[in-house]
Formats: C-alpha cells, structure tokens, sequence
C-alpha cells in the first residue's frame, strides 16, 4: 500500500502578532531612525532659511446699524416723527469673509506703496511689486490679489471683534496694507447703504405722492358727505358717515408712515457714519515673526517616523511574500518527487541507461 506524503502547509501572514511588529522594528530600526532624523533635519532647514515676514494686527469691530440711528430717531422724535430702526448689519462674520474677497483686495492692489529693502527703494502698486514682468495687466493683478489673499487672514472673537492679520516681507509694507483693507471695508459697506437708499428712496417718493393724492380724494368725499348731510339722523347715513371716516383714518395712517420712511430714507442716503468700528489701528511690527524652528522639526520628525515605519514594514512584507512563495514552490518539487509513478520512471530511466 502505497503511503501519501501529506502536503507542506506554509503560514500566511493573515494575522501579525504584537511580536511580530516589534520584531520588524528592531530589524529594520537603522532604516526607521534615518528616514525621521532625515526628514527632521530638513524640516529644521527649511524653518532655518524661511524668509523673514512681519505680520501687523488691527481690530475692529461692525458698527451696529440700530445704534447708528438710535440718535436720528430721537432727534426726529421731537417732531412727532418715529423713524423706524435699521436692521443690524452684517454679522462679523461676514466682514472677515469680506476682507480676504476680492472685492475688497482689488483696489488694495492697485493703491501705491513705498518701502525700502536694504538701502534700495521699492514704490509702485502691489501689482508692480509682486507681478512685475511682461505679461497682460490682467494675469499680472490676479497673480497679485492670490498673492495677497494668503498674506492676509481674519479672525472672530466671541465677543464679535474682528482681528486682521497681513503678513509681508516688510513691516511698511504690512501696515499700509492692513489700514488699506479695513479703509476699504468701511467705504464699500457705506457704498452698499448709499446705493441701496437711492432706489428705495426714489420709490417711497412715489409712493408718498400717490398716497396723499388719494388721501385728498377721501377727505374732500369725507367733505363733501357732511356739507350735503348737516345733521345725520338716520342709520344709513350714520354708516356711510363712519365709513367714510374710517376710509380717511386708514388712507392718513399709511400716508404717515410712507412719510417716515420716505424722510428714513434721504437720511441713509446721505448717511456718511462709519460702518465699521477702529478698536485697533495696526502698529508696525519691530520685531519679524518667529520661524517656529523647534516645531516645524518636530513635525518633520513625526512624519519621518512614519514614513520610516511604513517603508520598513513595506519591505518587511515584501521579504515576507517571497520566503512563502520560494518555500511554496521548493515543497511542490518535494511533493510531485516522491509520488510512485515519479519513482517509477525515474527507475526505468536508470534501467535503460544501464
């Protein structure tokens, strides 16, 4: 009775134990301690050689629109006049999205500016100074608006204050540039009100011309009706008395209340009060930012350190996969010899040749 050879069973690295990996670590701690210390050190040289930058704070806060006609309101109030309140405005929120828009940047680059690099004088408009060249005035001042979107940014206090930062190769030049931004925020949001109270001042106009207009037809009917109707004595007249006083009432209320908003509305016209409120003008930096040398290597070290592990335990399994293929392949050659036909011709071959 022929005895089968039983099959070569090789482990397969389906499940790695705690072992396992600090097995591939300590094999491969040459390769994981270079990769980091590498990476650590360009990343402490990269922090070294960094440009120097100057970065200028400055507060502000929105003025609130409700307390911007709070004194309007009281002066008409000694007229018999109620202004309405305005809403509140944009959010702060809002205005530290609106500082980094284009709208905002664009004419930013386009003032001039003058500091000095080393004893060399630089002056012109942003665009002449961070897209200088050849190429088309438009390409030039959206490669100057990208530039400047990254140098500056915003944040939101909870207390609803926003704090503007730019950061730029020179304290000048940082400066000019916050004052510049927050100049612009307040006229474009004093534009916006002027330009919205024109129209809407145009219509109220017109509005308060058909209502008196209207107003006058009912008090001259109102008239009317009393002087043909001197003493009104029966239930009919009664009621086309009241009716004709009630169409007067309503007719004056809304008449009064398009003359408020029609006088609201000339006064947000020419309304030239700031928007927005300076809590703190930006200062020139003296002194350049840090270069945060210590944790742009830490950084640099910690991804190394993966990267290290990650590339040893790549190669660690790629030595793995071909250890259990080459013994795969060495137990299939035992197997197929040992089989009794594989013994069988491999004894004639020997009988033949002798």
């Amino acid at each position: 009775m022929n005895r089968v050879e039983p099959p070569i069973f090789v482990d397969t690295p389906d499940q790695i134990s705690v072992a396992a990996l600090a097995t591939a670590i300590a094999r491969n701690r040459v390769l994981i301690c270079g990769t980091a210390i590498v990476c650590g050190l360009a990343g402490g040289l990269h922090a070294l050689t960094r440009p120097a930058t100057y970065s200028a704070t400055g507060w502000f806060k929105p003025q609130s629109q409700q307390s911007q006609s709070q004194a309007l309101a009281g002066l008409a109030s000694q007229f018999g006049l109620a202004l309405p309140l305005a809403g509140g405005g944009m959010s702060p929120q809002a205005y530290a999205d609106l500082a980094v828009s284009r709208e905002i940047l664009l004419p930013v680059t386009q003032a001039r500016y003058s500091y000095h690099v080393g004893s060399k004088l630089v002056s012109g408009t942003l665009v002449d100074i961070y897209s200088p060249g050849a190429q088309p005035e438009g390409l030039r001042r959206e490669s100057a608006i990208a530039k400047l979107t990254k140098q500056v940014s915003t944040t939101v206090s909870k207390t609803g204050a926003v704090a503007l930062k730019v950061t730029t190769a020179d304290p000048g030049l940082s400066q000019a540039l916050n004052a510049n931004i927050m100049a612009e925020l307040d006229s474009l949001e004093l534009r916006t009100q002027q330009g919205r109270a024109t129209p809407e001042r145009i219509f109220i106009e017109q509005r308060v011309a058909l209502a008196e207009d209207s107003l006058h037809q009912a008090e001259n009917r109102l008239a009317a009706f009393l002087e043909a109707n001197r003493q009104v004595t029966t239930p009919q007249l009664q009621l086309e008395r009241d009716r004709l006083n009630r169409d007067v009432s309503m007719r004056q209320q809304l008449y009064t209340s398009l003359v408020q908003a029609y006088q609201t509305a000339r006064i947000d016209e020419v309304r030239n009060i700031p928007a927005i409120t300076i809590l703190e003008m930006p200062e020139l930096p003296f002194a350049r930012d840090s270069r945060r040398i210590g944790a742009t290597t830490g950084i640099a070290l910690a991804l190394g350190l993966i990267l290290g592990l990650f590339v040893a335990f790549l190669r660690d399994t790629w030595n793995h996969l071909r250890r259990i293929t080459n013994s795969t392949e060495s137990g299939a050659d035992a197997l197929d010899d040992s089989t009794p036909a594989r013994r069988a011709t491999r004894s004639a071959n020997v009988s033949g040749s002798a």
